[in-house]
């Protein structure tokens, strides 16, 4: 979990350098291998400040988004992943510095796509 606070708190940091027009910058050199994708910034801005589920949708996210990254997209994807996927969910969903994290991201991502 130690490591997945890192990366969280990385991905925090890296996109609060956002580009122009408050888009988050490409991902390029190393922001490319710790930041956020555009992608999942977008879908951290479509789920709704007031959404009961926000953090848990956030958290599957911002997983996805490590997991692709780390073991790539193929295995981080497939069925047989989705037990560990799970326990590391149930675990960050329990971590309280995690959770906030996520929500800060989250809410940052919505303020940078606001039309």
């Amino acid at each position: 979990m130690k490591l997945l606070r890192e990366r969280l708190a990385e991905k925090d940091r890296t996109n609060r350098g956002a580009g122009a027009a408050g888009r988050p910058p490409e991902k390029t050199g190393e922001a490319a291998q710790s930041g956020v994708s555009r992608a999942a910034l977008r879908r951290l801005a479509e789920i709704a400040a007031d959404d009961p589920q926000l953090r848990r949708k956030a958290t599957r996210i911002l997983l996805s988004e490590i997991f692709a990254d780390q073991f790539g997209p193929q295995i981080a994807g497939s069925n047989a992943f989705g037990a560990v996927f799970e326990k590391v969910e149930d675990v960050w969903l329990n971590d309280p510095e995690l959770l906030d994290l996520t929500q800060t991201l989250a809410a940052r991502a919505r303020e940078q796509f606001k039309a």
